[in-house]
């Protein structure tokens, strides 16, 4: 059966068992179809699936067909169907009382055969479409999504509560070293010398930090804004537990390796953008723009892993890629990584657990 062929029967199926299984809900649908054709993730397939009840194009429902098989090395493994079905149930009544303006999509069904969930279709623009030329002269668009995601997270980390715990400053440090010589090292990636001396120098400080469950894939992309002043929240997988700084730091790195500020990451525009994110994501979040000696480690790790993400899928794709390019990337993730070195310096060896504030406190308007 030619590729073709396969999608095309794979899809009927889909649709087939989409409508099944809305009707053994008792939800209302018309006749099913594709919005367009089936988008391809690393991590998953996805199709948008319109109504005959809606007019036109308009989607009602995202199938969602996760690849187990997957790996990444910034990211976990992602969860079956089931699991990421039971997630967003969880998540769904946990936002109740503040939806609309933080949300999550509503599940819709289970599709064990198919080995896929279903959720409603969100209309919005997700975070990462924010960044233009044009942010690093006019933030304000972005900044707000920013505060709003903040928001959102400090409302899923008060999902449950659970034990503290003390983590040793020493113990992540070493973690980063360990990762620079045993994963960096043999992709002939360096870290910057300001960086391993200000790694070896971190003191054993015991931490006492919350334990939440994390969202897993905390980042811009994952953030839909719309004209009402609202955010919703995707991909959230609540598959492991950790200190906040975990999602913090993730946020804060998708954002600031996005390819838009590749040529212009020294400049002090560019500089200065990526102080303002920090902290007005940090204040969304837990009332205090400081950061901490935890969060800029985690940050350095996650750099780390994304710039070895780099590197693996660049060299995978075109080994042959010039010279001037890799150089380009590698310096770009180098003075990053020196930046938040010189943050570390500073920084004190406290946690950022958040002060929890009602979730809707202070929310800002997306202009």
């Amino acid at each position: 059966m030619s590729v073709h062929r396969w999608e095309r029967s794979r899809t009927e199926d889909l649709l087939r068992v989409l409508g099944d299984a809305l009707a053994a809900r008792g939800i209302s649908h018309g006749a099913l179809r594709l919005c367009g054709p089936p988008r391809y993730h690393a991590r998953s397939t996805i199709y948008f699936v319109g109504d005959g009840h809606h007019s036109g194009c308009e989607c009602r429902w995202v199938i969602k067909c996760p690849d187990e098989a997957a790996r990444q090395d910034d990211l976990a493994t992602p969860l079956t169907a089931e699991d990421q079905y039971e997630a967003l149930r969880v998540l769904t009544a946990h936002f109740g009382s503040v939806a609309p303006r933080l949300r999550v999509p509503r599940p819709a069904a289970y599709l064990p055969t198919a080995g896929a969930l279903v959720m409603e279709y969100v209309n919005g623009t997700s975070l990462d479409d924010f960044l233009r030329p044009r942010s690093i002269l006019r933030p304000q668009a972005v900044l707000d999504g920013v505060a709003l995601s903040g928001s959102f997270l400090r409302h899923l980390h008060a999902l449950e509560a659970r034990p503290s715990t003390v983590i040793s400053t020493r113990a992540l440090a070493d973690e980063v070293l360990e990762l620079a010589e045993a994963r960096l090292a043999p992709a002939g990636l360096a870290l910057p010398a300001v960086v391993l001396d200000e790694l070896r120098s971190v003191a054993d400080t015991d931490v006492g930090v919350s334990v939440v469950r994390l969202h897993g894939d905390f980042a811009p992309v994952n953030m839909l804004l719309d004209d009402a002043n609202s955010v919703t929240g995707i991909d959230a997988s609540l598959a492991d537990v950790g200190p906040p700084e975990d999602d913090l730091a993730r946020f804060l790195m998708m954002l600031v390796t996005d390819r838009l500020f590749l040529v212009s990451a020294d400049s002090t525009r560019a500089r200065g953008f990526r102080t303002s994110v920090q902290g007005i994501l940090l204040e969304a979040y837990g009332g205090d723009a400081t950061t901490s000696a935890l969060l800029e480690l985690r940050f350095i790790r996650q750099l780390c892993l994304r710039w070895l993400q780099r590197h693996n899928a660049r060299t995978a794709r075109n080994p042959s890629l010039s010279g001037l390019r890799r150089r380009v990337v590698d310096r770009f993730f180098a003075l990053l990584l020196a930046e938040r070195a010189e943050a570390l310096a500073t920084a004190p060896r406290t946690s950022v657990s958040p002060r929890f504030r009602p979730a809707t406190e202070g929310l800002p308007a997306i202009r």
